[in-house]
Order: C-alpha cells, then sequence, then structure tokens
C-alpha cells in the first residue's frame, strides 16, 4: 500500500518539480508544496524501513525482487534529485533528498540476495548509479549542497562495503574512478567532508575486507583490498613526512600559512582514518597500523618543533607574537588529538617503544612550566 502511494507522488509531483518555476517562499503555494513534500519524505522513511526489516531479509523471491525495485525507486528520486539540484528549492527539499539517500542505505541489505541469482551485472550497473549521485552531491562547482546531504552521501558510500565485495567494488567505474582521483578531489571540499569522504572510503575497503576473513582462496583480492588501503593513506602519510622534512631543513616555514594549514588537514584526516577503526576487527587494525607506523617519527618531531616554536615565543614582546603562538598551538592542538585517537584505536598494534615515547614526550611537555603557562593562558 506504501508503494504505490510514494510511486505515485514520484511520478505526478516530484518528477515535475524542474517544469515548475520556483516559488516565492513564505507565500501559501510555497507553504503547500512544503506540505506535499515532507509527507513524500515520511513515507519514504516507511517504506525503507518496511524493506529493510521484511523485504530485504525475507527469503521469498517475490520479497526480496519488492526489495530491489524499491531501491531503484529510491536511486531515480536520487538521480533526479541530484540532476536538478533541488535543494536549491528549500529546506523541505534538502530533507527529501537525505532522506532518499538514507533509504538507499537501508535497501541495500537485498543485494546480496540479487548477486546470489545471478543478476551481479545489474547490481553493478545500480552502485554505478549510486556513486555516480553520489559524486554530483559533492560537486561544488555548480550550487555546492548543504553539509547535511554531503554527510548522508558519505554514510551511504561507507556502506557499500557490507553488500559489496572488494572484488565487485573494482568493477564499478565511478568507484575506480574515485579511488585514483580522491586526493584531488577532495580538496575542494570542506574539511569535515574530506574527512567523512576518506572514511566512507576506508569503510568500503575495510568492511569489504573483514567479510572475506575466513573465505578460502581469496588471497589475489586480499592483496587488492590491502593495495587499496593503502594508497588511501600513503599521500597523506607522506605528506605529514615531507613537512617535518621540510621543518628540519628550513624551521622559518613552521608559521608559513600553507604549512600550517597542510599540518591540520593532514592529522585532521589521519585522525578521523584512526577513528574509523577503533571498532572494528584486528584485521583492519593491523592494516591502517601498517601503513602508518612509519610516520610514528616525522610526527614526533613536527609535535617537539612546534612545542620549541611556542617557547621562543613566549619569550618575544613583539606584537605578533601571541598570533604567532595561537598559530603553532593549531597544529600542537591536532596532533595531540591524533595521538590521543591512534592510543584509542590502535595501542595494541602500536611497539611498546613507541607508547613509551609518546607518554614521556606528554609528561615532559606538561611538566615544563613555560609550556604550561602558555597552554593554560
Amino acid at each position: 500500500m506504501m508503494l504505490p502511494c510514494v510511486q505515485n507522488s514520484v511520478e505526478t509531483m516530484l518528477f515535475h518539480i524542474h517544469e515548475m518555476p520556483v516559488i516565492a517562499q513564505q507565500s501559501e503555494q510555497w507553504e503547500q508544496q512544503r506540505c506535499v513534500v515532507r509527507d513524500l519524505t515520511v513515507n519514504c522513511a516507511i517504506l525503507s524501513g518496511v524493506c529493510a526489516h521484511y523485504y530485504s531479509i525475507s527469503d521469498d523471491m517475490k520479497q526480496q525482487m519488492a526489495g530491489w525495485h524499491i531501491l531503484h525507486l529510491f536511486i531515480n528520486m536520487s538521480e533526479y534529485m541530484v540532476q536538478h539540484r533541488l535543494h536549491t528549492r528549500g529546506d523541505a527539499f534538502v530533507e527529501l533528498q537525505c532522506e532518499a539517500l538514507t533509504s538507499i542505505r537501508f535497501c541495500l541489505s537485498c543485494i546480496p540476495f540479487v548477486i546470489k541469482s545471478g543478476a551481479s551485472q545489474d547490481v553493478l550497473n545500480a552502485s554505478e548509479s549510486v556513486l555516480q549521485v553520489l559524486l554530483h552531491t559533492l560537486d561544488t562547482s555548480i550550487v555546492p549542497s548543504p553539509l547535511a546531504v554531503m554527510q548522508n552521501s558519505m554514510q551511504l558510500l561507507a556502506n557499500l562495503g557490507f553488500v559489496l565485495s572488494y572484488e565487485d567494488m573494482v568493477q564499478i567505474p565511478s568507484m575506480t574512478q574515485l579511488e585514483a582521483h580522491i586526493h584531488q578531489f577532495s580538496l575542494h571540499l570542506p574539511l569535515a567532508i574530506q574527512g567523512d569522504l576518506y572514511t566512507s572510503m576506508s569503510n568500503s575497503i575495510l568492511n569489504s575486507a573483514i567479510s572475506l576473513r575466513g573465505n578460502s582462496g581469496v588471497s589475489n583480492t586480499v592483496q587488492s583490498w590491502e593495495n587499496a588501503y593503502g594508497s588511501l593513506l600513503v599521500p597523506i602519510r607522506e605528506s605529514i613526512d615531507q613537512s617535518a622534512v621540510a621543518l628540519h631543513q628550513n624551521e622559518q616555514r613552521v608559521l608559513e600559512h600553507a604549512m600550517v594549514a597542510q599540518l591540520r588537514r593532514d592529522c585532521y584526516l589521519v585522525r578521523c582514518l584512526a577513528r574509523s577503526v577503533e571498532t572494528k576487527p584486528k584485521v583492519a587494525k593491523d592494516a591502517f597500523f601498517s601503513v602508518f607506523q612509519a610516520s610514528f617519527p616525522s610526527l614526533m618531531a613536527l609535535l617537539t618543533t612546534y612545542f620549541t616554536t611556542i617557547r621562543k615565543m613566549a619569550t618575544s614582546n613583539t606584537p605578533q607574537s601571541k598570533n604567532q603562538i595561537k598559530s603553532a598551538l593549531k597544529v600542537v592542538n591536532e596532533i595531540v588529538r591524533l595521538y590521543a585517537q591512534l592510543l584509542k584505536s590502535i595501542r595494541k598494534e602500536m611497539h611498546k617503544e613507541t607508547v613509551s615515547e609518546i607518554m614521556r614526550t606528554f609528561v615532559d611537555i606538561f611538566n615544563d612550566s613555560q609550556l604550561s603557562g602558555v597552554l593554560y593562558n
């Protein structure tokens, strides 16, 4: 009963919105349209809930196929809304777009059944459509999507790994494109969304990897996901290493705006990636540790460099010294927060000597009266 209701609203109302002029806000017609759109949003939530908790987990083929058709309905809705940038028409459309993305995520549970039925290519085609929606959602070249829409997109991306093996994902053109260009593609996005994007890509890869545990004859696939995960982290790790080398060679760059911004971004992204493995099985923690452990010395060197800078600035009476201290503290804050997350996520994987050095460094810092005075002021 709910499916025909949603289908009718989509066909008769939603898919014709682009033909209508933008309605003046606060007008009676605008309020009427908002009510209709919000009714559709609620009905989508109900339908996706039914799909997730009934159709998609049923053993009956008809029920499973019903879930598959509902998934396609939400994909078509999302394609239309992102193509016509309906979020520009007001908050009701933003809420509907978020709900459509969430509904796709809820309905993904029917995909393993469809793959088992032999329709793998249909699944890959549907997944390509989903990835296209996500990439268009992140496109800021025309009218940027609201933060909430981007965040819902990233949650959807993260969930693909639960229903698709990594072998399947690399057959999706947009996924391989995103993997290859994520480091350039992410730069134009807000930092919070960059973190979500890296986390979502990490989760998609690792969730596929976790699903392989206990399977036999998957050595090639294991190597594939490990390589992909390494490709995601290595450029960030190398950027941190390069910053440490650059500052060792020329300490005058320590307060350069570009250097401070780069270090804050890199540390934030690694912290997001570390947080993403905190509750995952050991195979995920080991994968993160094996890639990032090489940067532990660079991270410690950077922390020492910026604390040395803060000490120097604290003894200076120049007008700009306070601003310079604030700038240095921004980097220190990101490094300290990264260390805290590393100890939460992979402490057991880290070498005892590394953990001891970290703890010793922090004890020395907080026992330093000059630094403590700066930090608490």
